[in-house]
């Protein structure tokens, strides 16, 4: 009697999901079992002889594309085309291309070709219940490719695949691209590198905050007024409903080890050490890409957070399948960046990842770490030339296997005094993410730490993104967080940074409604554009019924036709704010060096982000442009434009 275990073994039967029988169960079978059956009656011993495996003999044939279907024949530009296809099930390792290899080439109307990788992949449903989200393997495992097209018109794609057996060739398919919906792919500004645009030049300044995974549990030692308790990834719709309804745009998510990872340590649910990817998780990213697509946000994805490499700051290391305590190959967190094999699996990572989400304008951009001065066995070892040089191979290699050239940057924690310029300063880096924790009492402190942020980063002529931030990385109590977080939104709104600072604290902002001081500052930024090499931070002269005011704060940007700022009452932040205060009358604030002409000035009430009062004033040469503010209660953001 021959059982086939093999690609072949049809009559297999799932027990407790919907799996098909495939070849990469056999990576780790727990037991084999047998059961016989007699066609009369008996009673006796049953005895098995002679058990053994047999490998096949007959040399395989070359691999065939079968089955292949497309999604769509006419999809606008950006959007995506996904052909699925099967191969044959015979790849131990169907992630490592030395093993098989899909390649698609797409011919666009005007000849230019786009290559875009194959990926494996499998189907799962989600269930739902008391417990928690359980995901259930659908069928069998199958290849896709996933394309965007970029211009209009006819295009042919056709398919390729290599393994050891030989090679196979399928094609052309035939689809038709129609105007685009949407204005394509975050790019830094070619006008202004301060700043973001879209690949159709329209001005994007991200509105958003972090999400690195759908809970937190710090909230729960941190604000702990009520229960938490963790959730799966279709916790990320909710998030992303409330986000776009409040006119966000821009949130932060992390593929970490519990939360959307592909590789961790064998045993843990869904993963199969270096190299072996969670297509569960994959699975889980596909869907929350999909929900932010649908409500218009884009995601700055963060492939390794630095717990991972870490023995001394939120350690993972002991977890780590790279960890030689683990089967892995590496004696040192460390090591992780000079070490030939890590290099190689990194890219065989991105190579993945590329392939399966590059086509998507709802990545804004691969962050290759978060918090990478907190990686290794002690504090700063990312200074070494290793880790400079790690970042310029990365940096290169991504940008080569992503056919769409999405962002690439990484990130640092505390703030602009932990950046490194030797990687910053790399090309292979178009960004530069960083925090801004900080330890002083008063919230109004995120916005020295800002002007500070976008001083040192503006010289880099790369656009510089806060992505953590809300007190002390421990939190803070209520009124210090709303208050910075009121405060950083509209400080941003006229310091040369590339978008808000993006919030740490995101249940807080669910469980407190922060979210009308996003939808206001969405207001007031809608139709704004400040892509001006010119427009700089400026220090108007500030003036409380004709008299100097230490209590009146600004900060602003002025070109020689456009001025923006946001004023406050420093008062209104302290620890014995938001007591009734009569409003302060007779505040002026004056630009100097503005060319003559007419000037609209409009005057924005921070709390709606609504126009509340405006103003023309004729300007002649050599003047200031003096703006008469209405009452000030708290604060109050401003813009004057030339006509």
């Amino acid at each position: 009697l021959v059982v086939p275990f093999g690609a072949h073994a049809e009559r297999w039967q799932p027990v407790g999901h919907h799996a098909a029988w495939h070849y990469r169960a056999l990576m780790k079978p727990v037991e084999v079992g047998v059961r016989v059956f007699g066609s009369t009656a008996f009673t006796g011993p049953c005895r098995l002889e002679n058990l053994r495996g047999i490998a096949g003999s007959a040399p395989p044939p070359p691999p065939r594309i079968r089955r292949l279907r497309a999604n769509t024949t006419e999809l606008p530009w950006y959007e995506t085309l996904e052909v699925s296809f099967e191969l044959p099930d015979r790849y131990r390792d169907p992630f490592d291309p030395d093993e098989v290899s899909v390649l698609a080439t797409v011919q666009a109307p005007s000849g230019k070709e786009t290559k875009v990788r194959g990926f494996y992949t499998r189907d799962f449903y989600r269930e739902r219940g008391e417990a928690g989200e359980r995901l259930v393997p659908q069928g069998a495992p199958y290849w896709q490719v996933r394309v965007a097209p970029l211009e209009e018109g006819r295009h042919l794609l056709t398919l390729q695949v290599q393994d050891r057996h030989g090679s196979d060739e399928w094609g052309a398919l035939t689809f038709e691209a129609t105007p685009p919906l949407e204005n394509g792919f975050v790019r830094v500004s070619e006008k202004d590198p301060r700043y973001f645009e879209l690949t159709d030049g329209t001005f994007f300044f991200p509105i958003g905050h972090n999400l690195r995974s759908p809970f937190d549990t710090r909230m729960n030692t941190q604000f702990a007024w009520r229960q938490r308790w963790p959730e799966g990834s279709l916790a990320y719709d909710r998030y992303f409903e409330d986000m776009s309804n409040h006119g966000e745009n821009l949130a932060e998510v992390w593929t970490a080890s519990w939360s959307l990872g592909l590789e961790w340590r064998d045993g843990w649910a869904g993963y199969h050490g270096v190299g072996q990817y969670n297509l569960h998780h994959a699975w889980e990213l596909d869907r929350v890409i999909d929900m932010a697509r649908k409500r218009g946000l884009r995601i700055n994805l963060v492939i390794n957070n630095h717990g991972k490499f870490s023995s001394y700051s939120d350690e993972e290391w002991e977890d780590n399948p790279y960890n030689t305590a683990n089967g892995g190959y590496l004696d040192s967190p460390s090591d992780f960046f000079s070490d030939p094999r890590a290099m190689a699996d990194f890219r065989k990572l991105m190579r993945y990842m590329t392939a399966r989400w590059g086509h998507s304008t709802t990545i804004f951009a691969w962050e290759l770490w978060s918090e990478l001065d907190l990686t290794g066995t002690k504090h700063n070892q990312f200074r070494r030339p290793a880790v400079v040089e790690w970042h310029r191979l990365m940096g290169d290699i991504v940008n080569d296997l992503d056919p769409y050239k999405h962002l690439v940057a990484t990130h640092v924690s505390g703030d602009y005094t932990s950046q490194y310029d030797p990687i910053v300063t790399l090309p292979q880096m178009d960004f530069c993410p960083v925090d801004a924790y900080h330890n002083s009492r008063s919230p109004l402190h995120i916005v020295t730490l800002m002007k500070n942020t976008a001083r040192r980063n503006n010289a880099f002529e790369k656009p510089v993104l806060i992505t953590e931030f809300g007190g002390t990385p421990q939190g803070e109590g209520l009124q210090h967080l709303r208050d910075s977080l009121h405060a950083a939104l509209w400080a941003s709104t006229c310091t040369p940074v590339g978008g808000t600072p993006m919030f740490w604290w995101w249940q807080l902002i669910e469980e407190e409604n922060y979210y009308p001081m996003y939808q206001a500052v969405n207001r007031a930024m809608a139709g704004q554009d400040l892509r001006d090499p010119d427009l700089r931070p400026a220090l108007p002269t500030v003036r409380l019924q004709g008299q100097f005011s230490e209590t009146l704060g600004i900060q602003a940007m002025a070109s020689k036709t456009h001025a923006r700022g946001w004023l406050y009452d420093r008062s209104g932040f302290s620890h014995a704010a938001h007591s009734k205060k009569a409003p302060a009358e007779g505040i002026t604030v004056a630009f100097r060096d503005m060319d003559e002409g007419t000037y609209s000035v409009t005057y924005i009430d921070t709390s709606s982000g609504e126009a509340c009062h405006g103003e023309r004033i004729e300007l002649s040469e050599g003047q200031p442009l003096t703006l008469t503010l209405p009452a000030l209660s708290r604060d109050i953001a401003f813009r004057a434009e030339k006509q």
